[in-house]
């Protein structure tokens, strides 16, 4: 909740399949790992994550425990040589998610 202007921290940089959004809402991630748990997302709020590893073609599956539901808007399989941007949008205990993939 903020009253007045607010400003992002620095993105945070993860190597392993947990994102702790209480950093950053901006991570960055080099995990192979199919499946990415989120972590200390919160009502209201908006993420982003950016995939660095470039060497998969897997749909990314997203979990952020037992009282959110993930949805999924437009995201397709991760493609091979390319980063893949992640947004998340928090509206109550629904989390959607859209994608976008290097040019």
């Amino acid at each position: 909740e903020v009253n007045g202007s607010a400003t992002n921290t620095s993105s945070n940089g993860e190597s392993d399949a947990t994102i702790d959004f209480s950093l950053s809402n901006i991570a960055t991630t080099s995990s192979t790992n199919s499946s990415i748990t989120l972590s200390n997302i919160k009502d209201g709020g908006a993420y982003t994550l950016i995939t660095t590893d470039t060497s998969l073609n897997t749909v990314v599956t997203f979990n952020a425990g037992s009282s959110y539901t993930i949805h999924y808007m437009g995201t397709v399989a991760r493609t091979f040589g390319k980063r893949h941007l992640y947004s998340f949008i928090v509206a109550g205990t629904d989390v959607y998610v859209t994608m976008a993939t290097e040019n």
